[in-house]
């Protein structure tokens, strides 16, 4: 006999002996037998069918909540949305505000570089002009 087949007898002999009990080689065990009242009997009815109520009360309620729970989800998703929109909006304006600075800033160096070279020359020419006369 090849290992292969050894292998084979062995998992064939295994699943022989577990499938047994389920197979209907097992003995039956009898079940025990109860009695109970009419009463009982009936109380027990009554509170199945109570059960029965309010199972079906809390699974429409449940319906109930999971809708206004989409609801919700889609609201939240919406205002997400409008959140990075606003955003977007927002970082906009202040990279041209930014931008504004930077140029206003330029303007403002620029006009003092003007006057004073209107300075440096006014003061030049307000010397010559003293030494001239002098």
């Amino acid at each position: 006999m090849t290992i292969k087949t050894k292998g084979l007898l062995v998992w064939l002999f295994f699943w022989c002996c577990f499938s047994a009990p389920y197979s209907g080689y097992a003995e039956a065990v009898p079940q025990k037998m109860y009695q109970i009242s009419e009463t009982e009997l009936t109380q027990l009815e009554l509170n199945l069918a109570t059960l029965k109520n309010h199972n079906k009360t809390y699974n429409e309620e449940l319906k109930k909540q999971q809708m206004k729970l989409n609801l919700l989800h889609k609201e939240l998703e919406t205002w997400q949305a409008k959140s990075k929109t606003t955003e977007l909006l927002l970082k906009n304006a202040n990279a041209s505000f930014e931008l504004y600075a930077k140029e206003e800033k330029s303007k403002i160096e620029k006009a003092k570089r003007q006057r004073n070279l209107y300075i440096f020359l006014s003061t030049c020419l307000a010397y010559s002009l003293v030494k001239q006369l002098n």
